[in-house]
């Protein structure tokens, strides 16, 4: 009877943030002006079916090595540590099957909304929604894992040195200059964020204002590498303009001059935020 009772809050749990997550994204800003603008979707089912199937698969491809490391690590310094207090061990009984089925059937149609809907596959942002759930609900079942072999795993000796070099390691990975983080980081401290967003604010401020019909605008200076993911073009009347010319209702809408390509590195781009802190020293020591 309480299993029972614990699966029911389960799928209601599920229900309510599949919910959640459906109004987000029906009531998200701008989502209304999108569903007029980039009305791509595809008439042939079978793509967005395939699609969807195998973009699961580039997700395990692409964190593959670093879920591993980071479940063996779980495993080795919580798992089997029985740190977890009784009722927080009851938001993890329920059955493992059930657990994957609703796992990978809400990353399914993730992905098959948008493919279907958009008739490509879902672009960096989209995908960053959707690769919150599935690191989410990838510790969240081996967790449901741990619960179902906890005699197991207690009854198994704990490798020290295993764990070290896999401590190691996982250290590594997340101190890699060039990881997503560092350069999140990077762009915020050199102040390429800042920068790109005062210049696209900027083209905003001027095709509000302008009576222009064809506007042509400058281009970006400063590319942050974390959030740039393409721009307008000079003259080619790609889908990109389209959008831009029917959001701002006008003609048609282009660069100048291209917009620079991203050339330092994040290595190179902590030099020049660490001889930007050592200028500013030297100025205030004189």
């Amino acid at each position: 009877m309480e299993k029972n009772h614990q699966l029911f809050h389960f799928i209601l749990a599920v229900f309510i943030c599949c919910l959640i997550a459906s109004l987000v994204v029906l009531l998200a800003p701008g989502n209304s002006v999108r569903q007029d603008v980039q009305n791509l979707g595809t008439d042939n089912l079978f793509w967005p079916v395939l699609a969807s199937f195998f973009l699961i698969l580039t997700y395990f491809y692409k964190w593959g090595v670093i879920l591993v490391v980071s479940s063996i690590l779980y495993l080795l310094l919580w798992g089997r540590a029985g740190t977890f207090s009784h009722n927080t061990r009851s938001l993890f009984c329920v059955p493992l099957w059930l657990s994957l089925l609703f796992y990978f059937v809400s990353l399914y149609f993730m992905n098959f909304a948008y493919t279907w809907a958009a008739g490509a596959v879902p672009k960096p942002r989209v995908e960053n929604v959707i690769y919150f759930f599935f690191i989410l609900g990838w510790f969240y079942n081996l967790n449901i894992a741990i619960n179902c072999f906890a005699n197991e795993l207690q009854q198994t000796r704990l490798l020290s040195l295993l764990t070290a070099a896999l401590l190691l390691l996982f250290t590594r990975l997340l101190l890699n200059i060039d990881n997503n983080i560092s350069t999140a980081y990077l762009d915020l401290l050199s102040g390429k964020a800042t920068n790109y967003n005062k210049e696209l604010n900027s083209r905003y401020t001027f095709l509000e204002t302008s009576n222009c019909n064809i506007c042509i605008v400058e281009p970006l200076p400063i590319i942050p590498t974390s959030i740039f993911h393409g721009d307008i073009t000079q003259k080619e009347d790609l889908p990109i303009n389209k959008f831009y010319k029917e959001y701002w209702h006008k003609e048609g809408i282009y660069l100048k001059a291209p917009n620079p390509l991203p050339e330092d590195n994040n290595l190179e781009t902590l030099r020049l935020i660490g001889r930007r802190i050592k200028n500013k020293l030297l100025v205030s020591e004189n």
